[in-house]
């Protein structure tokens, strides 16, 4: 791992790899982007999803609750979204 370059992908691989090495691959669904170049942070109190895209092109994503509940969101290039978190239901 210390010769990977660091980019969104070699991040997104290390995040997948934690999650599988505890076997909690499951997990990795919980406030989940398909897109590496995309972040979600989910403020459960409040019932919001932040929804970020990191890059400077537009960006296409599914934004994952769980295995079975996503939206597909279309994102500007660095455009921040809120969503409710009844929007993935």
């Amino acid at each position: 791992l210390a010769n990977l370059p660091y980019s969104m992908t070699t991040t997104r691989l290390l995040h997948k790899a934690v999650y599988w090495a505890t076997n909690q691959e499951e997990a990795v669904f919980n406030w989940y982007s398909s897109n590496p170049q995309v972040e979600v942070a989910a403020y459960k109190k409040a019932g919001y999803v932040a929804v970020f895209n990191n890059s400077d092109s537009n960006q296409k994503t599914k934004v994952w609750r769980s295995r079975e509940r996503f939206i597909e969101i279309d994102l500007q290039p660095e455009e921040l979204l809120w969503r409710r978190f009844e929007e993935f239901n």
